[in-house]
Order: structure tokens, then sequence, then C-alpha cells
């Protein structure tokens, strides 16, 4: 897969690779010659390739999750200067953290617990906006989406802006966000570790302003 098409993947399929990344790594770092033939065949031809394929996903789950993990550690009084050095702890943290798991349901729930651990003060009223990011990508390509993305996660704004076309255009998005979490809903909680439920979800009514609440006002 190249640069251009795994930018265009989803956090969810993301998550999934990132993790059988960090499983196979392991194995190549236990393979031993008498124990694991076939990985100790594989592993001088392909762990540097495995390796460069893990450093590109992270880099771009990096840029996705930034904003909101940055609001998070503001939020946690972690100061302005300090908060490049905790993105990079944070990530460090979760690719530490994670080859035990055996699957992508599991990741925002590790990147939640490892933001906590670095931020070092709970910030719980945006948990629901951190575990809604991975189902935003699932929208398909659309106005809606980038305004969701550009206005919520890629900005430190609080609030949600003015402008009445930008407004019409989120709430459109809401509808259509709201669609993806109930197209999970077998998994939605797992996914977003209990926080987001079917039974919450499917309570939720047009203009869908919970929302608005998760994304603008937590």
């Amino acid at each position: 897969m190249n640069v251009m098409e795994i930018e265009q993947e989803r956090t969810l399929y993301l998550a999934s690779e990132l993790m059988d990344c960090l499983i196979a790594r392991e194995k190549f770092g236990y393979a031993r010659v008498w124990r694991s033939p076939y990985w100790w065949a594989r592993k001088k031809i392909t762990r540097g390739r495995l390796e460069r394929y893990q450093i590109r996903i992270l880099d771009i789950l990096m840029a996705r999750y930034k904003g909101v993990i940055s609001q998070i550690l503001k939020r946690a009084g972690t100061g302005e200067e300090n908060i490049e050095t905790a993105l990079w702890e944070i990530w460090i943290r979760v690719q530490d953290g994670c080859p035990p798991v055996s699957d992508y349901q599991s990741f925002s729930k590790a990147l939640w617990k490892e933001c906590m651990e670095v931020a070092k003060a709970p910030v719980p009223a945006l948990k629901p906006k951190l575990m809604l990011r991975q189902f935003v990508d699932e929208m398909q390509s659309s106005d809606e989406r980038g305004i969701l993305i550009d206005r919520a996660y890629n900005s430190d704004a609080s609030n949600p802006p003015a402008e009445t076309e930008v407004l019409k255009k989120l709430s459109a998005a809401y509808a259509l966000l709201h669609y993806q979490l109930l197209n999970h809903e077998h998994e939605l909680s797992i996914l977003s570790d209990g926080e987001l439920t079917p039974e919450m979800i499917k309570t939720l009514k047009p203009p869908y302003v919970q929302y608005m609440r998760w994304l603008f006002d937590s």
C-alpha cells in the first residue's frame, strides 16, 4: 500500500494494522530458529519494512488525534511548552502497552488510558470526544466530515462556530456521525471503552444536540 492510499484509510482500519504490526514485531523479537523457523526465516527480510509501516501508521494516527489529545492535556493543566513532549510520551506508551491486545477494538481504550497516565489528572468530560474520533473517519468523505474534523478536532475552539452555513453543515454531520455509531452497534461499547452504548445512542434524536455537547461544550 502506498503513502497516499494509507493516508485515506479509516482510523479503525489503521488501529487494526497497528495491532498486527506490534504483534508481528513481538513474534520477531522472540523468534528462535529451533522454535519458530518461519519467523526466523522472515525476520531479516521483513522486520525493517514492518517497522517503517508501523511508523507511518503512527504518524497518521498522531496527526488525527493531536487536536483532541492536546485539549485533554491542556485541560489537565499541562503547560503549552510541555504539550509536544507529552504527546510523544503518550504514543510511545501506547506502543509499549498495545502488543498484548489481540484486536483493534481496544485501541481507543489504550489511548485514553495513556492520556490519563501522562496528563496525571482526570478529564472525563473529554473522553466521549476522543472516542468519537474513530467513528468520524467511518463517515464517507464529504464536506460534513471535513468540517467536523476541522472544527472539532483540528481546532482549540471550545464552542461551535456561529456562522450559519457552518452550523448547517455541522448539523448534517451529527446525523451522519449518529448513523455510524448505530452501524457499529454490536461493538460500540468495546470500541468506546463503555463511554458510548447502543442504549444511549438510540435515545438520541434529531437535531442530535448531544453530539454538539460532546464535541464542543465538554
